[in-house]
């Protein structure tokens, strides 16, 4: 079966005449009823009762092929369009790494704007710890990942590439009924923090920022009493609102509403911390690339301070 007998067959479904049908194909009729006599015999069925008039009628089995050469023709004359879309990343799949902490701000604005330009691309979302986002970049299982990582830990990985998306402060976090809570909105020394007990968020690896913290403490003249590391911000949040320590966490934390807590600012020079977009170096795929192009755009956008409620005025 060749597809020109598919529509050669539904042009004349479409007319219930020979003579019309050629017509509208531009073919003499006697080529066309040969054509259907083809079709027929290879699918062993008749598809048209006929008469002397050459006006036809679809027999059981036409009417049962039918609608499933339209949708054929319909499908192959989408696959221009289709290939189109999938060459400039408008269609296609994504795989997608990240923890915890890119989810309270930068990629919950991502995952909207990229669904508003590319609604068509299906997006895998991944929850990984650090390490096995960069595993995953590097056995070509991830397109992209979003981390806080140092800069020394990626550098090392010459496969991979990375690039800042989002850079903000650290805030300290403290349960409510905690002294240093009472000012909320004034900006804390962080020498004022030398006496308490400290809660990290992740192991002290490269892959996580416990030693940009530590380093900010040392700094400032003062070793950090670390009393719990956990592998979780929600963790770490819930421990600060028992009262278990305090826990310098990403100021988009904030966009989370808890009651039991209280996030104050830190005076400057404030540590700072930067969530990081990074991908195979070898990475072709359109749809991939056209995502982190829009990553880049949210990311210029907020660092500009536009809210993320106005980012559809963003240029495509």
């Amino acid at each position: 079966m060749e597809f020109r007998h598919l529509r050669y067959f539904v042009t004349v479904a479409d007319e219930l005449h020979f003579s019309r049908a050629a017509a509208r194909l531009g073919m003499a009729q006697p080529p066309l009823s040969q054509q259907i006599h083809q079709l027929e015999k290879e699918l062993d069925v008749a598809l048209f009762h006929r008469n002397r008039r050459r006006h036809v009628e679809l027999t059981e089995a036409g009417k049962a092929l039918l609608p499933h050469a339209r949708k054929i023709l319909a499908d192959v004359e989408h696959l221009p369009a289709l290939a189109r879309q999938a060459a400039v990343g408008d269609s296609g799949f994504v795989s997608v790494g990240f923890t915890g902490g890119a989810t309270y701000l930068f990629l919950p604005t991502l995952l909207r704007r990229f669904r508003d330009v590319a609604p068509q691309v299906e997006l895998e979302l991944r929850d990984m710890g650090p390490p096995q986002q960069l595993e995953a970049l590097q056995s070509r299982k991830l397109h992209v990942a979003f981390v806080r990582a140092t800069h020394q830990s990626l550098d090392a990985l010459s496969d991979l590439a990375y690039e800042p998306v989002l850079h903000e402060a650290f805030e300290v976090a403290l349960p409510t009924n905690h002294p240093l809570a009472r000012e909320a909105y004034t900006p804390l020394p962080l020498t004022e923090l030398a006496a308490e007990p400290f809660l990290l968020f992740g192991r002290p690896t490269l892959y996580n920022l416990s030693e940009v913290i530590i380093g900010s403490c040392v700094a400032a003249g003062f070793q950090p009493r670390v009393v719990q590391h956990v592998s979780e911000l929600q963790t770490l949040l819930a421990l600060v609102a028992a009262g278990l320590g305090i826990g310098l966490v990403p100021a988009s934390v904030k966009n989370v509403q808890r009651s039991d807590i209280v996030l104050r600012p830190i005076a400057e020079p404030a540590p700072q911390t930067e969530l990081l977009m990074v991908w195979n170096r070898n990475e072709t795929a359109p749809a991939g690339i056209r995502f982190m192009d829009v990553a880049r755009q949210v990311a210029k956008a907020l660092a500009v301070g536009v809210h993320p409620a106005n980012l559809a005025r963003i240029a495509s």
